[in-house]
């Protein structure tokens, strides 16, 4: 049987964003139904209350409250203004990311595909002279996102690199080490706002063999999460409507904020094959456990609206079936095998949350809070790709995955990489 550096690559490489799970304000008892603007305009007043004069968030609540005809309805209009749903779609990039990824196990165990030949390679000798190896592989991701009832819809492009080695401790069991870098970039629709996570991990993983059919994968990770984000305040109102003193206020800010995280995970997984001549199926089941927690911080620049977070975390628990079908073939220059996959994945852990929220500027602290949706809870993935050896040790591998049946968000992958034996 054979293992992969591709698999625990994604696992570990794309995470991750879990960045700011939402800007949506929301009172405690109606939290779960209502939208960012219907949220916000229910709780302007309480939360202005005890506006502190002369400072922006009480010049901004005297905007709010005072508006008038033309204004839209009062309050509601700033809510929308503020874009305070901008980032709540965000956690659903780092965890189908994520959850695909780690749990497409079909394919990891092909010689071609992850370099570790455990399934041809079990002479005592070969196994003993060439136990070493080391891999790195690279992935371009787009993400897209359309408009929700409580999110705004992001177009994110994510690259990850990883290098890592592998060690063979017997001819049915391979032990590897990675470490990795990504770079999200999210831009929200509307000119509404901008986040970019950075994140650097390490991980292990274990991949074994019992008997010809049978094979077993374990593996660990972590990542340190880096977030810059950029959320615009942008709204008109009219104040002291049919005074003397009417005139039009336009807010237009940026709010910016940085803040850092951690990502955990940790999956099992299993699969079974099939041969007939050169062709094989795998199928797969798989389980996968992810949390990230996302430290406190506030932002700034927001002309008043800034709003102020404590520390939080989100979790994740993902069942996963694969079937993959493949077939190898000779050539001159080596063997080459392409392959076709398909992975189904189910959702246990996740269903949105609430969370405390304030506002920067309120001297009182009144507890508010943000919501994000919960995602979509049962999705697939299709991947197509070719992997090759070549005399050496040399092998190389090229494939590209897009999601399929998720209602929240679509995804396309392409990743390439490569593993010299030693």
């Amino acid at each position: 049987m054979k293992a992969s550096p591709r698999a625990l690559t994604g696992r570990l490489l794309l995470s991750v964003g879990t960045l700011i799970a939402g800007f949506l304000v929301v009172t405690q008892v109606q939290a779960q139904s209502q939208t960012p603007a219907e949220a916000l305009d229910a709780a302007w007043l309480q939360v202005c209350a005890q506006a502190t004069p002369g400072t922006d968030f009480h010049a901004r609540c005297q905007d709010i409250l005072n508006a008038g005809p033309g204004s839209g309805d009062r309050r509601s209009a700033a809510a929308i203004g503020s874009n305070l749903g901008v980032f709540a779609a965000q956690i659903k990039i780092a965890r189908s990311s994520f959850a695909r990824r780690a749990a497409s196990k079909a394919g990891q165990r092909r010689e071609s595909d992850d370099g570790l030949g455990l399934d041809g390679d079990s002479d005592d000798a070969l196994w003993r002279s060439e136990r070493w190896g080391l891999f790195a592989s690279a992935y371009s991701t787009e993400v897209e996102r359309p408009e929700s009832r409580f999110e705004n819809a992001f177009d994110s492009d994510v690259w990850g690199a990883t290098l890592g080695a592998d060690y063979r401790f017997s001819p049915n069991l391979v032990g590897l080490f990675s470490v990795g870098l990504r770079r999200n970039d999210a831009r929200f629709g509307g000119d509404r706002g901008r986040m970019k996570e950075d994140a650097q991990g390490y991980g292990f993983a274990l991949y074994g063999s019992i008997g010809e059919h049978f094979g077993w994968q374990a593996s660990v990770g972590r990542e340190s999460l880096d977030y810059d984000t950029a959320r615009r305040i942008r709204f008109s109102l009219v104040r002291n409507a049919g005074t003397p003193d009417e005139n039009i206020v336009n807010v237009d800010f940026l709010a910016t904020a940085a803040m850092g995280g951690r990502h955990d995970e940790a999956s099992i997984s299993g699969d079974w094959s099939w041969y007939r001549g050169a062709w094989s199926l795998r199928s797969g089941l798989g389980a996968d456990y992810s949390k990230v927690s996302v430290d406190p911080f506030s932002e700034v620049n927001g002309g008043g609206l800034e709003i102020r977070f404590g520390r939080r975390a989100s979790k994740s628990l993902r069942g996963s079936a694969s079937l993959e079908l493949s077939r190898t073939a000779s050539a001159s220059w080596g063997v080459w095998t392409p392959y076709f996959r398909l992975d189904w994945f189910r959702e246990y852990r996740d269903d949105g949350r609430v969370l405390p929220a304030f506002f920067a500027g309120d001297p009182t602290n009144t507890r508010i809070g943000f919501a994000s949706g919960a995602p979509d809870r049962s999705f697939g993935n299709a991947g197509i790709g070719i992997s090759t050896v070549h005399p050496g040790g040399w092998q190389w591998f090229l494939g590209v995955d897009r999601s399929i049946a998720n209602s929240i968000l679509t995804e396309t992958r392409v990743n390439f990489g490569f593993r010299k034996s030693l």
